[in-house]
């Protein structure tokens, strides 16, 4: 897979919802295999290819076979599943994103449990991260404050 990634909430390059995006952290490689592969079914979700992994998780994008949408499913690495403080940070991660309803903020869908790997299921934001975009060309001020508005509102939910 490359570098794995770091994943957290980004700004809203992508049009207004905070997402998920990654940072290379090349330290992260020794949280041992991939825990799903693409076909894999988790309750209603399959599987399909990795976006990416990083140190508080591995990232899918799964369909949602019952309600034929794509989103975003992310669990632990294999390495974290007995760790108890991993655990614990997961699953505060899973109850402060359920607390949350914001326009600029992707929602959770709900946990589910892979083979006692536990995952989240969460709204899969397309487009590109902030920090792609930012890497890409210069941004026009309008368009850092927009994001700058979007990041703050989200941030006060």
């Amino acid at each position: 897979m490359g570098i794995a990634r770091s994943w957290h909430r980004s700004a809203p390059a992508n049009g207004g919802r905070l997402s998920i995006c990654r940072e290379e952290d090349p330290s992260l490689e020794s949280h041992g295999p991939v825990p799903l592969s693409s076909g894999t079914r988790l309750g209603p979700y399959e599987i399909v290819p990795p976006i990416g992994a990083g140190g508080m998780g591995e990232v899918y994008r799964a369909r949602d076979l019952r309600l034929q949408r794509d989103v975003a499913v992310k669990v632990l690495p294999a390495a974290f599943t007995t760790d108890r403080d991993r655990l614990a940070r997961f699953e505060r991660e899973a109850r402060a994103l359920a607390s949350l309803n914001h326009p600029n903020v992707a929602a959770i869908y709900g946990v589910e449990d892979a083979s006692g790997v536990p995952a989240l299921i969460l709204e899969l934001v397309e487009g590109l991260t902030l920090a792609e975009r930012m890497h890409a060309a210069p941004m026009p001020q309008s368009d850092a404050l927009r994001i700058a508005r979007q990041i703050a509102a989200g941030l006060e939910a």
